[in-house]
């Protein structure tokens, strides 16, 4: 009686172990995923709430148009435009992305306004259309800015605003780093401009700068308003 309560104990014992190997290589394998995925899903609400945060700040520096139309460049699954319909819900809103997928997404969530797919540095639109245009955190996408800032001053109305948010490194050192660095999105990325080197770029697309506003210092983000430049 006595062996055989000894084997069944032995026994017993083996199936705990090999239990708990089990349990051991599950939790080394599991936990770690249940460890990481929230911490990823708070690290992109945290840049979300960021950059609309941003967005709330850009709408209470410019000036929206009581009535007319507004264009965004580069809109994405059409998130900042919602922010203009909620400020000013009576404005035409349209918004283009070289992204079908994103286009979609904004077709499908937001029925107020128009969202197309097309490359920003050659619109389908005619001469004179818009009152405003936002370029909101894209610039440093595009590999030929001067073509999307010449597409823009072309559909700009000639006493309309054009608004461009995005980092502007403040010389040639912070530029470097910031280029380094890049961007947080899979989307290609080009290159930070410092403020002296857009100054030049857009003079070449006959547009001026009218405002300059710093939005933060760290890292160093900036409002500009553009204008056409009626004096070329």
């Amino acid at each position: 009686m006595l062996a055989v309560t000894s084997e069944v104990s032995k026994g017993n014992m083996a199936s705990l172990f090999n239990f708990y190997n089990v349990r051991q290589k599950v939790l080394r394998f599991v936990c770690p995923k249940f460890l990481i995925l929230p911490q990823i899903m708070i690290e992109k609400w945290k840049e979300k709430s960021k950059w609309r945060k941003r967005r709330n700040k850009l709408l209470d520096t410019v000036q929206l148009p009581e009535r007319g139309r507004v264009l965004d460049l580069s809109c994405g699954d059409g998130q900042f435009l919602e922010l203009v319909h909620l400020s000013r819900p009576i404005l035409g809103l349209v918004g283009v992305d070289i992204s079908e997928e994103k286009i979609k997404d904004a077709q499908k969530e937001y029925g107020w306004g128009s969202f197309a797919v097309k490359n920003a540095g050659s619109l389908s639109f005619p001469n004179k259309s818009f009152d405003t245009i936002f370029c909101n955190m894209s610039l440093h996408h595009y590999d030929e800015p001067i073509k999307m800032l010449s597409e823009a001053g072309r559909v700009l109305k000639e006493n309309g605003n054009m608004y461009i948010m995005d980092l502007f490194p403040k010389n040639k050192i912070s530029q470097a780093v910031y280029n380094l660095r890049g961007c947080n999105d899979d989307c290609h990325f080009e290159k930070y401009y410092t403020l002296q080197e857009f100054k030049k770029t857009i003079s070449v697309a006959n547009l001026k700068m009218n405002k300059a506003v710093l939005l933060s210092l760290l890292p160093r983000l900036m409002l500009l308003e553009l204008k056409l430049n009626l004096a070329s």
